[in-house]
């Protein structure tokens, strides 16, 4: 009967957990899908149209979980001589040597830069249309969202529920 007082103590564990760790498991995810290098973009021109909406969420995996091939669709970094860079979502149309040669979908010629394997972000591997405008408004109010998020958490746990 031993084994039926550690199962209680798990399940007790286990339901301690998730009635407290539900409201920062997203963001956990979130954060850990970050560091392992996957990306979350807002497609912001109509270059890659019709396949990938103006406004669309992209999700990238990074280069050591997809490779990139001919026809994938890679974000990766353009860097201009002035030192400004910034990041580019067109597919793969071929190869030359070290470099891929890159074009928009709604373009009717391929980008005249060279892209190197380093300057590779990451593969796109999910695409949610317009989810991106949501993104850009959380983007504006997630700090007020958060205050108010926790503001709520503190006062139900503690005030409301009694400490």
């Amino acid at each position: 009967m031993w084994w039926l007082l550690r199962v209680r103590r798990l399940a007790r564990k286990i339901k301690h957990f998730l009635r407290y760790a539900p409201p920062f498991l997203p963001p956990l995810i979130l954060i850990l899908l970050y560091v392992f290098g996957f990306r979350f973009v807002v497609v912001l021109t109509d270059s890659m149209e019709p396949s990938i909406p103006t406004y669309s969420l992209v999700v990238t995996a990074p280069t050591w979980v997809l490779s990139p091939s001919n026809g994938s669709v890679i974000l990766y970094r353009l860097c201009l001589p002035n030192n400004a860079s910034f990041m580019v979502l067109h597919r793969v149309v071929g190869t030359t040597g070290n470099y891929l040669l890159t074009k928009g979908d709604n373009r009717g010629f391929r980008d005249p830069w060279y892209v190197g394997y380093e300057d590779i972000v990451g593969v796109a591997f999910l695409v949610i249309p317009f989810l991106g405008i949501i993104s850009l408004i959380l983007k504006l109010f997630l700090p007020h969202i958060i205050m108010g998020y926790l503001v709520y958490y503190i006062l139900r746990r503690w005030v409301f529920e009694g400490s």
